[in-house]
């Protein structure tokens, strides 16, 4: 035989095995496909917000648990899974910026205080810089809270 018949018969064995392992690959990857296909991960809640819906998982909700450092409801952890999922969704924020949007929601809720005729104390302020949910802020700066304390353990 001559030697540019010999390198062809090299090439086409290697090429051959080659498609083997990528063969064999494939298979791994149907095959992991069908596991994950048969065993669908449980979501645990629900929530929609403006359009869309959120689906938190049992893998967002032990992510989360697995990070905490006491017990906590399940409500509260859920309500935490949620809170990294919308942080996944916000742009990324620098934290000048990020700092400063939190100064300005403040300021926002302390000009609305005020032309209700009332003020902020310091523990409320306090309160609210330490993502205290028992504060007497509303439902809506805590909500931001949450988030913006979700975009900062990113």
């Amino acid at each position: 035989m001559d030697n540019s018949l010999l390198q062809t018969i090299q090439s086409l064995e290697e090429r051959a095995e080659q498609l083997e392992r990528a063969a064999a690959a494939l298979r791994r990857d149907l095959k992991q496909v069908l596991l994950d296909l048969a065993h669908p991960e449980t979501i645990v809640a629900t929530y929609e917000i403006g359009n869309e819906t959120i689906a938190v998982t049992l893998g967002d909700v032990e992510a989360v648990r697995a990070r905490l450092t006491r017990p906590r409801s399940e409500h509260v952890v859920r309500e935490v899974a949620l809170a990294y999922k919308l942080a996944e969704n916000l742009p990324a924020v620098e934290p000048d910026e990020e700092e400063q949007l939190l100064l300005d929601l403040l300021n926002a809720y302390r000009q609305e205080v005020i032309a209700q005729g009332g003020g902020l104390d310091d523990d409320e302020i306090e309160a609210f810089l330490r993502g205290d949910t028992k504060s007497s802020l509303p439902r809506a700066v805590l909500d931001t809270n949450v988030v913006v304390a979700a975009m900062t353990t990113r």
